[in-house]
């Protein structure tokens, strides 16, 4: 082969080689433009955060948590294991970080016409805080406060008293509970718009948000979605996360949402996800220890996290059980079981983490005592936090 045969095809194999990676420079940017496009809104925070009661966070190296025993808030560095107590003026609920800044729903007293109530960006180093949003004159309740990555805000408001009275129902022609109202609102523009009546809870999953809504009549509760392109037309899943069976026990609604499938037990010991897709259902697990049924899940790990609610022996009555489950070969291992001396209070996991979930507990004796942990992907749990309410209080 001559010389100049060998630099020709040497050149022609760079240029096919410099098409080839202008050809994936340019599919890679075109697949980032439309993942961008795609989630029209992302949260900061797992929206599973929405249902437990325990105020937790996580940014940075740090968790944020209350012992609502005794309003203990907590900032916790994970890394250098060490707590501090922060200055709170009123009590907080609803963490979201934003810019380098705290936002949540704070609760202060002794002020009148529901003013005490409001979104307020927070100084976790001195306690004050810059009020952000406060309800309408009469708004009974603001609930379930969340914040974009664009620095949006999403919120439920209980309509004024002037509408309907405190454990009081209006529905919507269907029957649906329409007290609470699902706002989406931008702080920069004071621009306020509501998403749809009647919400419970709520995720925001691509282009569409999906919440479940109370049936007055029985309580039930049934799952729906919009898609923010055209948010005027509501479709109904057909799935049912409360079912009448459940009402009757007095077992709680629970669903969940990931990028293809909608989670749901409906109050029951089976549990399922439903493609948004192809619309073909699967059962993932059962419960068949005792009764009981799942009470809610989590992500962990590329894995789900099953809270059971269950009798299962004669020192706990009706306690809780975690399993991790793989949705994919359908395998569980109990993870955790209540004790007399430890009940299983709240737990959390944190998006784009997969080093530990958060996991509270209290004792079953009535000592007001509370355990807070991290817990590692093979389950060993490392304290961060304990109180005894009655032993501080002697």
């Amino acid at each position: 082969m001559s010389k100049k045969i060998k630099i020709s095809i040497i050149t022609t194999a760079i240029i096919i080689l410099a098409i080839l990676v202008s050809l994936v420079i340019f599919l890679s940017n075109r697949n980032s433009k439309n993942v961008t496009e795609e989630y029209k809104y992302q949260l900061i925070n797992n929206e599973t955060n929405l249902y437990i009661s325990d105020l937790v966070a996580y940014a940075g190296d740090f968790i944020y948590f209350n012992d609502y025993i005794t309003n203990y808030y907590a900032e916790y560095d994970v890394y250098k294991d060490k707590q501090i107590q922060m200055p709170v003026k009123g009590q907080i609920s609803d963490f979201n970080f934003y810019n380098g800044n705290l936002y949540c729903i704070l609760y202060t007293e002794f002020e009148v016409d529901n003013t005490h109530l409001s979104i307020v960006k927070w100084d976790i180093n001195t306690g004050n805080y810059e009020t952000i949003y406060v309800p309408p004159k009469g708004v009974d309740g603001l609930y379930n406060f969340s914040m974009t990555t664009d620095g949006l805000m999403f919120f439920l408001e209980r309509k004024p008293t002037s509408e309907v009275s405190i454990q009081k129902f209006i529905s919507d022609p269907d029957g649906y509970n329409i007290n609470y109202t699902l706002y989406i609102y931008d702080s920069e523009t004071n621009e306020k718009t509501a998403l749809a009546e009647g919400v419970d809870r709520y995720y925001i999953r691509g282009n569409r948000l999906y919440f479940d809504k109370v049936m007055v009549s029985d309580n039930t509760e049934d799952v729906f979605y919009l898609d923010f392109d055209d948010p005027d037309k509501i479709i109904d899943t057909g799935i049912c996360c409360r079912t009448a069976e459940a009402v009757k026990k007095g077992y709680e609604g629970w669903f969940y949402v990931d990028d293809e499938y909608v989670y749901y037990s409906g109050g029951t010991a089976d549990y399922y996800r439903r493609s948004m897709k192809t619309d073909k259902e699967e059962l993932l697990f059962t419960y068949t220890d005792s009764e009981g049924y799942i009470a809610r899940s989590l992500e962990f790990n590329g894995k789900q996290i099953l809270y059971v609610r269950c009798k299962f022996n004669d020192e706990v009555e009706f306690g809780a059980k975690l399993f991790e489950l793989d949705t994919e070969t359908k395998s569980n291992e109990n993870i955790w079981t209540d004790t007399t001396s430890e009940l299983l209070g709240d737990y959390a996991s944190f998006k784009n983490n997969n080093d530990f979930f958060y996991l509270s507990t209290y004792a079953g004796d009535y000592s007001g005592r509370t355990n807070y942990y991290i817990v590692y992907p093979d389950y060993t749990k490392k304290e961060i936090y304990r109180n005894s309410y009655w032993e501080n209080n002697e």
